[in-house]
């Protein structure tokens, strides 16, 4: 200080400033490098929510569907033929005999669902039941007016869509 001011002296060293600002760099660019990686992960959990949310709707729509078209079906009782390894069961419609064996509208019920059904003895051969049946096609028949698997199924698929447009959408995403 000199007579009450204050002098500053601004000295560069080039070799200092050339290292902060090497240093500078490497910070943003290690920053950027995380922020990329942040948003190829979030890239990578939309694809996996689209992809599992269509695989669910595609598993569990033909089920809803054919529950919903199944309103207008008739009653009518059947005849346990077999249990294993899934129901068989036979009806008549007027003089026509038919045999079905899908249980319900999920996904995989005529798929001899289950050896369980024998197991647990919900079942038995001569057994009389109640089914519905297609009026327009009497060979469509279903023991139970059920999908419960396959609601499910929906709205798990409709969830994962749903997370993965808002994710998308919401502006937060790296």
């Amino acid at each position: 200080m000199f007579g009450g001011q204050i002098y500053s002296s601004h000295v560069r060293l080039p070799g200092i400033e050339r290292d902060a600002q090497v240093s500078c760099s490497a910070h943003a660019a290690e920053k950027a490098v995380r922020h990329t990686d942040a948003g190829r992960n979030v890239t990578r959990v939309i694809i996996v929510w689209i992809i599992a949310g269509a695989f669910l709707l595609f598993r569990g729509v033909p089920g809803v569907l054919a529950l919903w078209r199944s309103r207008s079906w008739t009653g009518s009782e059947c005849s346990v033929v077999d249990v294993r390894p899934s129901i068989t069961y036979s009806y008549r419609v007027g003089s026509d005999e038919f045999v079905g064996q899908r249980r319900t509208f999920d996904p995989g019920s005529t798929l001899g669902a289950s050896l369980s059904d024998a197991g647990r003895g919900e079942f038995v051969v001569g057994q009389s039941l109640w089914l519905w049946y297609n009026p327009r096609d009497p060979r469509s028949s279903v023991l139970r007016r059920s999908a419960s698997v396959s609601m499910l199924l929906v709205i798990l698929g409709l969830t994962s869509l749903t997370l993965a447009a808002s994710t998308l959408f919401s502006g937060d995403t790296p």
